[in-house]
């Protein structure tokens, strides 16, 4: 992590994946996940049940974005907190 608001000298060990990056957002702005969208929802129904996303491994379950679905760091782990908030500059 490179910025003015990381924690120095730290190493996170949490799991995270491109997603991490949405989850992060959600979580700094408060915003409801991507995943949880009525569309969203609608699209992993769409891809387990429509024969046309078959794939190698059966159907698709996991079309759409993952922040609210995988268990995955949401990156806030690597900043200092007091620097985020403003407590601290």
């Amino acid at each position: 992590m490179i910025s003015p608001f990381a924690a120095a000298h730290t190493v996170s060990h949490v799991y995270s994946e491109h997603s991490s990056v949405i989850k992060f957002i959600n979580e700094l702005f408060g915003l409801t996940p991507l995943a949880d969208l009525p569309d969203e929802a609608a699209a992993r129904k769409e891809g387990a049940t429509n024969a046309a996303f078959n794939g190698p491994n059966g159907r698709q379950t996991d079309l759409g974005p993952g922040d609210a679905l995988a268990t995955m760091g949401d990156l806030l782990e690597s900043f200092d907190m007091d620097r985020l908030t403003g407590a601290m500059r």
